[in-house]
């Protein structure tokens, strides 16, 4: 799926600004992508951002005219429509940010796209959660900005500088607590359903727990990596093989039956 353009606005706690913490597809300092938006002024609404905070539902803006002779995302289509999504912290109807997507001018508008809208607002919500984002937004909007990136998309495969390749999970077993995002797997780990020793911790970094770190002034097991550093590749997950059924056995009365007949 395409996301042409990403902005997410964090909401401070009185509802009055929404300040822009993260965003890609976009020239940053542009008049469509602004650092910060008053969400009780008068006149224009960029793209929404009041309507969802308020309303706490998703907004679609239609005929989008403001992005005309921009470059936007990877293709020469600007996009035409856009959505503005509210995100809640789970358990609440009161939205601490407010994602902006762009939707592909290549891509129709259907129920699985608009599904997978809906699933990456859910991610950032419990991306955020486990951060202690609704502790204090404004804290977390620093980690934000510091990390470039708040959120991996499942099943995508991401790469870091030094050219390892990993596909995002979601953490399981021991390491599956409150300070771990992410676990990192690589493909051959992601086929044979192993959980893999890289994870990407709450505040951005990337630790690989079978490596002990060479920094004397580094945490242990601390790769010197953040989430900044995984570029996405635009490959996807390989699809596991289908395993076939085992044929049931006969007993062994029915084989010496088989066998003497």
């Amino acid at each position: 799926m395409d996301v042409p353009f990403f902005l997410l606005y964090m909401i401070d706690r009185d509802g009055r600004f929404a300040r822009l913490v993260t965003q890609s597809g976009l020239e940053p300092g542009t008049h469509v992508n602004p650092e910060l938006i008053d969400l009780q002024a008068d006149g224009a609404n960029l793209w929404l951002v009041a309507n969802a905070a308020r309303a706490g539902v998703p907004q679609q803006i239609d005929g989008v005219t403001c992005l005309a002779g921009m470059s936007v995302g990877p293709y020469p289509e600007v996009p035409t429509m856009a959505l503005a999504l509210p995100i809640l912290p789970p358990g609440s109807d009161k939205a601490t940010a407010v994602m902006v997507a762009g939707v592909s001018s290549r891509s129709a508008m259907n129920e699985p796209y608009r599904h997978f809208y809906d699933q990456l607002a859910a991610a950032i919500a419990a991306a955020l959660a486990n951060a202690g984002a609704y502790d204090s937004e404004w804290k977390q909007a620093g980690a934000l900005q510091r990390y470039g990136r708040a959120v991996l998309l499942e099943l995508n495969i991401y790469r870091l500088p030094n050219g390892q390749e990993f596909i995002p999970c979601r953490p399981t077993g021991t390491l599956a607590g409150r300070q771990h995002l992410y676990a990192l797997v690589t493909s051959e780990q992601y086929l044979k359903g192993k959980r893999g020793s890289v994870y990407v911790r709450s505040d951005g970094r990337v630790f690989d727990y079978s490596v002990d770190s060479h920094d004397p002034g580094g945490d242990l097991f601390d790769t010197g990596y953040t989430i900044y550093d995984l570029e996405r590749t635009g490959r996807y997950a390989p699809v596991p093989p289908r395993r076939r059924g085992r044929k049931k056995s006969q007993p062994a009365k029915a084989r010496r039956a088989a066998a003497a007949g």
